[in-house]
């Protein structure tokens, strides 16, 4: 993230905590899946993504406005790039003044939805990466070319076997395979050295004790090993709760998401 970037929006961040601005919206559900917040903003941001994107929505939402942007969102727990495809072809075939200027993709595996088994099956590991690479290829071809800034924003490390490594991998190949494509490392903000899973992490400067520091650490993950919300400990098919505590863990996440809204956020690998 560009430094001087991050500075004004963390800075933003804590003055909006300090005031009771942020802190409750990682408390409340985040928007419904489509969603369009607009605050007298003159661009537009898209999200599509899953339960990560779901949880973190209403904390990008804000953080989206401190930089000019109004927010929608196409995001549900559960879901796969494919479940969007409709929404996709809506928001392309709008007229060029109403399109978003960039979208960000966030998707990490999931293939529980319908559009992911059209014979009533489970796809295997490989068959999942494949039309995940077949859709986002949809998703990326159909955006440039209506002048939307496709961006991908990667997956936090997980404590258990997952698709996340293969998706991210997918994610860096096509944002380095075409121009115009960036891809942000969105889950670096919730993760330990290297990249590794950590549930607990360091309080940042603007996390105090209504955001859940407490003795210098935040819990940034939940019980389930995948998610935010720090008492979420059971999801069904990646389908999330409403959160009825602080969630350091998503507003972090919201942050990395929004390295998407530079001017340039990094592309390929």
């Amino acid at each position: 993230m560009d430094g001087r970037w991050h500075r004004v929006c963390t800075a933003a961040v804590a003055g909006a905590l300090a005031v009771g601005v942020l802190a409750p919206m990682a408390r409340r559900p985040a928007p419904a899946a489509a969603t369009e917040w607009r605050i007298g903003n003159t661009r537009t941001v898209a999200v599509f993504g899953d339960s990560l994107a779901d949880e973190a929505g209403a904390d990008f939402v804000y953080i989206a406005a401190l930089s000019g942007y109004a927010a929608e969102l196409h995001v549900a727990g559960g879901t796969a790039p494919c479940d969007w495809l409709g929404d996709l072809a809506e928001l392309v075939a709008r007229p060029a003044a109403e399109r978003p200027t960039v979208a960000v993709i966030e998707f990490t595996g999931n293939n529980f939805t319908a559009c992911m088994r059209p014979d009533g099956m489970a796809p295997s590991a490989d068959e999942t990466v494949a039309d995940y690479q077949r859709d986002a290829t949809t998703y990326v071809t159909s955006l440039l070319g209506a002048g939307v800034r496709p961006v991908f924003a990667l997956a936090p490390a997980v404590d258990h076997p997952s698709l996340v490594p293969q998706i991210n991998a997918l994610w860096r190949s096509l944002a380095g395979e075409y121009p115009g494509v960036g891809v942000v490392d969105a889950g670096a903000p919730v993760e330990g050295p290297e990249g590794t899973f950590s549930q607990f992490l360091p309080c940042e400067s603007w996390e105090h004790a209504a955001q859940g520091c407490w003795e210098g650490q935040v819990i940034v993950r939940a019980p389930d090993g995948t998610h935010f919300c720090p008492d979420e400990a059971h999801t069904v098919n990646g389908v999330v709760g409403v959160c009825d505590v602080a969630s350091p863990g998503a507003v972090r996440y919201a942050l990395g998401m929004a390295e998407a809204l530079e001017p340039t956020p990094p592309t390929g690998s």
